[in-house]
């Protein structure tokens, strides 16, 4: 194995940065609420885990990315990024005016279409079935009270 095969890329180390900043904001965001314990979860228990779970992975990536030396780091694509972001942009925009499965619908399918190859079909069968998984999962057996369907 040559020496680069060992080293991740110094845009990592940026990443990485930017994945700690974000999980130690949840992480300290996530102190404002009663944490609970392990047994009897409260609202701050889950953004505290995954506040530290965030920062532990974002100080991994760094330190793997101070470990490369000498390679120049590419630009990253940017056709995931837009589409991830309006995914996350219409659901939030939707939940509550269409409710749940619409709102789920809709962002799977802007997330789908991330990936060039993804046809309109392939992302049409995953933006159904994690509509219908999410709401088994949430509605269906957890029993919350979310809204479906507008109106309902």
């Amino acid at each position: 194995m040559t020496a680069n095969t060992h080293r991740l890329a110094s845009s990592d180390v940026l990443a990485g940065v930017g994945i700690v900043a974000l999980s130690l904001g949840f992480g300290i965001g996530a102190l404002s609420y009663d944490i609970g314990s392990l047994a009897r979860m409260q609202a701050g228990f889950f953004p505290l885990v995954l506040g530290v779970i965030g920062t532990l992975l974002g100080t991994a990536l760094i330190t793997m990315g101070l470990v490369r030396q000498g390679e120049v780091p590419r630009m990253p694509a940017l056709r995931p990024l837009l589409y991830i972001s309006a995914a996350f942009i219409a659901f939030s925009l939707t939940i509550d005016w269409l409710g749940l499965i619409p709102a789920i619908v809709i962002c799977g399918f802007i997330a789908a279409k991330a990936t060039p190859s993804t046809t309109w079909r392939e992302a049409l069968m995953l933006s159904v079935g994690l509509a219908v998984a999410i709401w088994l999962l949430f509605v269906v057996l957890l029993s919350m009270p979310i809204r479906v369907w507008a109106g309902f």
